[in-house]
């Protein structure tokens, strides 16, 4: 997701709202729209023992967040190629693919519950058919299927949830395989040798009163200490190098500045609940910059605002048990 939208599809503006309570403002028995009670009703089916705590549901959905912009960090870095598909849903496979093994199931299953809990949100308003996110509901059913088919012992039963027929749960597991084994088939040609190492600097802005603690928070789960490790993980493109050697024949200061961390990954509070990638300045597809190339643009970043981390801890305070 490219900024300034918000991670995935809380964009346009939702920020912090008010509540997600099930009347939303409505007399109790006013009957709720379509799609909020489609998101109602699929949420109360979800399987008991995968429901998450408060801090769970936090640490699951931000990190789904962060990893999903780690994603279209990659899918940028290195060109991947995009056969026709949303690039949105490969950097949500990406983060479902590289959290799954080491998050606990109920962080996991947290996905899942975010995207519905939007759906919920945004289900009295008119659809954005042009956005270049699936559904809200789609992508949480899309994050519950890579899951069943990938881990069918522990999370067997989330398709269903959704009104998912057997045949359609069963094609989770050739989907689930197929679109792991291209990321990793694709990452795998990017490891990071010795040299030419990707270099990632973390920062956390100041936040204004209202969001020290959530500042505090992320800071105090090193989250995003642990992206830039991950980004350490994979080399420098091909193009990247070339400007690192071209360097040499630069003055030593601006040789300097090429020696430095390229990769921006910060907290900090943004005036809207959202996480995104930020193109580097002036690249075009292939690596290319315009002007006098990687010199003279700016550093990739991933961002991670504060109020959108606000944006889910209230999420949880009003729709789970402690």
């Amino acid at each position: 997701m490219r900024a300034p939208r918000v991670v995935a599809a809380l964009a346009f503006g939702l920020a912090l709202l008010p509540g997600l309570t099930a009347s939303d403002g409505r007399a109790d028995d006013a009957p709720l729209p379509e799609r909020q009670q489609q998101a109602s009703d699929i949420l109360a089916k979800l399987d008991s023992k995968l429901v998450p705590t408060r801090e769970q549901f936090v640490a699951g959905s931000v990190a789904f967040a962060i990893y999903h912009e780690l994603g279209h960090f990659l899918i940028d870095e290195f060109d991947i190629p995009n056969l026709g598909g949303r690039e949105e849903d490969m950097a949500d496979a990406y983060a479902v693919f590289e959290l799954g093994p080491h998050a606990a199931k109920e962080q996991m299953q947290s996905a899942v519950r975010l995207w519905l809990n939007v759906a919920y949100m945004r289900g009295a308003t008119p659809i954005a058919w042009w956005d270049e996110h699936s559904l809200d509901a789609q992508r949480a059913f899309q994050v519950a299927c890579f899951l069943s088919g990938r881990w069918p012992e522990t999370y067997a039963g989330l398709p269903e949830a959704f009104g998912a027929p057997a045949r359609r749960a069963g094609h989770c597991v050739t989907e689930a395989y197929r679109t792991q084994a291209a990321w990793v088939e694709t990452l795998r040609a990017q490891s990071a040798a010795v040299i030419h190492k990707q270099r990632a600097k973390v920062t956390y802005v100041p936040a204004p009163l209202e969001l020290t603690d959530t500042q505090k928070w992320l800071t105090e789960t090193s989250l995003l200490d642990g992206i830039a490790l991950e980004i350490g993980r994979y080399r420098l493109p091909d193009w990247r190098i070339e400007e690192q050697e071209a360097s040499a024949k630069l003055p030593p200061a601006r040789a300097r500045d090429m020696d430095k961390p390229h990769v921006e990954v910060v907290g900090k509070s943004c005036g809207v609940a959202n996480a995104y990638y930020e193109l580097p300045r002036g690249k075009r597809s292939g690596g290319v910059f315009s002007g006098q190339g990687a010199v003279a643009a700016s550093n990739p970043k991933l961002v991670l605002c504060y109020e959108f981390i606000q944006l889910v801890r209230n999420m949880a305070q009003q729709t789970l048990p402690k």
